[in-house]
């Protein structure tokens, strides 16, 4: 419970703890990236949209390996300060559908977290993205499986990437 409380307050912290927060980086941004870490890496398109200065939601495409992973993943950001300006950090969670593979067809629904932080240049229309991927799976993970994890946790996934900004 105590863990719970923690979070929490953490979430809260980044959602309205200051009250001396910059605008939004942006509306709307696409781009690419590579989504590497325990098991296969895996490239892709991303779209990320901001309908507000605190919230955005990603939507995420990637192949690699024989594999095709989708992901649409809600995120709370905050813009770090004025001194940073164009930096932002960010946590969230949401579904992530992986299909493909061989000897045989994996389809494997699972949730995938994410925390990380991103970077949009000042004057040009370019931002740069890294974070952290964890993914809960409710079944065998298929290709992420390098520890032989029946259900569980997977820590080791890591994307980085570069998008247009609108």
């Amino acid at each position: 419970m105590n863990k719970y409380l923690k979070v929490f307050s953490l979430l809260s912290f980044l959602a309205f703890g200051s009250s001396n927060l910059n605008a939004q980086l942006y509306d709307i941004a696409i781009g690419g990236h590579v989504d590497t870490g325990v098991g296969e890496s895996l490239v892709g398109v991303d779209l990320k949209w901001q309908p507000t200065r605190f919230t955005g939601i990603e939507f995420s495409g990637s192949y690699g390996g024989g594999y095709t992973s989708f992901e649409v993943i809600p995120q709370f950001i905050y813009t770090v300060s004025e001194q940073t300006d164009g930096l932002a950090i960010y946590i969230g969670a949401g579904p992530s559908y992986i299909t493909g593979g061989h000897p045989e067809k994996l389809k494997v629904f699972n949730i995938v977290g994410v925390v990380g932080a991103e970077f949009e240049l000042v004057d040009y229309p370019i931002s740069f993205h890294a974070d952290w991927r964890p993914r809960m799976y409710q079944t065998d993970p298929g290709f992420y499986n390098t520890m032989q994890i029946e259900k569980g946790f997977e820590p080791g996934r890591f994307s980085f990437g570069v998008r247009y900004t609108f």
